[in-house]
């Protein structure tokens, strides 16, 4: 017996079971045999093996966003330390002469340019 014969018996006798009429008896039918023979063929079916894929290599972008990011953090340390250098002297050394070097040189070498005596009392 092949396995449309025992679908078909199978089907009929649940469409008899049911008591439907023949056009909606007959829609069901088609319908369930028509899932079924296509459910049945999956496994022949061709499976195509997936293209390699290429590995990414850096750019020049990426390295210009390094640069970037590098240079946009010393620019952000060295306003850091002109902000707070301002701060401490006004705060606690005003007696000390000092003129604040201009912002480009904290860029170009972010470190605090107070005077030695200023530091010595922001220590204490």
């Amino acid at each position: 017996m092949s396995w449309w014969s025992s679908a078909w018996s199978w089907v009929s006798g649940w469409i008899w079971a049911a008591g439907w009429t023949w056009p909606v008896s007959w829609t069901w039918l088609l319908a369930i045999l028509f899932s079924v023979a296509l459910a049945g063929g999956s496994e022949e079916a061709p499976v195509s093996s997936p293209e390699p894929t290429e590995e990414p290599t850096p750019s020049k972008d990426v390295e210009e966003c390094q640069r970037g990011v590098k240079d946009l953090r010393e620019d952000v340390l060295g306003l850091e330390h002109y902000l707070q250098d301002k701060k401490n002297h006004k705060k606690h050394c005003l007696t000390t002469k000092w003129e604040q070097p201009k912002i480009e040189e904290y860029k170009k070498e972010p470190k605090s340019y107070l005077p030695e005596s200023c530091k010595v009392k922001l220590i204490k």
